[in-house]
């Protein structure tokens, strides 16, 4: 349906499930190609976006989900911190398989108060710690996810 439908004026948003049932196997398939699906859209925008500008290095700023501190989803679900975790992770990836992309700036370091609307409470939850600085699961994800990526050397550890 999201590749047949995904240029159409009447479509303005795709809802991937209303409490379903996350034991079977067809949740868990679609779920899988939802994500493969927006991994390759991802790619192609930076693909396009490197085309129109060659020169330039990419930085992509403000990605990642919110997740309520506590809530714990398997597999991972809207507001969950697996999900804000998962989402992270595949961001990173991408950007890591392209040799153009300079980094990256998750969007929050913290969550933090907001005004009251309908909807959303007064907390924007999309930070990796929460407002009294406890970490949410992404802080792990996001520490491996440094410690695991090649970096340049410091200038103080190159060599002459």
């Amino acid at each position: 349906m999201i590749l047949r439908d995904k240029n159409r004026p009447s479509v303005i948003m795709y809802s991937l499930f209303n409490e379903p049932a996350s034991n079977r196997e067809e949740f868990r398939t679609i779920l899988k190609e939802a994500k493969e699906e927006a991994k390759k859209t991802l790619s192609e925008t930076l693909d396009e976006i490197h085309k129109r500008f060659p020169d330039k290095p990419i930085i992509v700023t403000e990605f990642g989900a919110g997740a309520i501190a506590g809530v714990h989803k398997h597999p991972p679900e809207m507001w969950s911190e697996e999900y804000q975790a998962e989402l992270i992770k595949t961001y990173w990836k991408v950007f890591l398989s392209k040799d153009y992309v300079a980094g990256g700036h998750i969007w929050n370091f913290a969550d933090f108060r907001v005004g009251q609307s309908p909807g959303r409470t007064t907390l924007n939850r999309k930070g990796i710690f929460t407002r009294t600085r406890d970490p949410k699961l992404s802080v792990r994800v996001v520490k491996e996810l440094f410690e695991n990526t090649p970096t340049y050397r410091r200038a103080s550890e190159k060599t002459s």
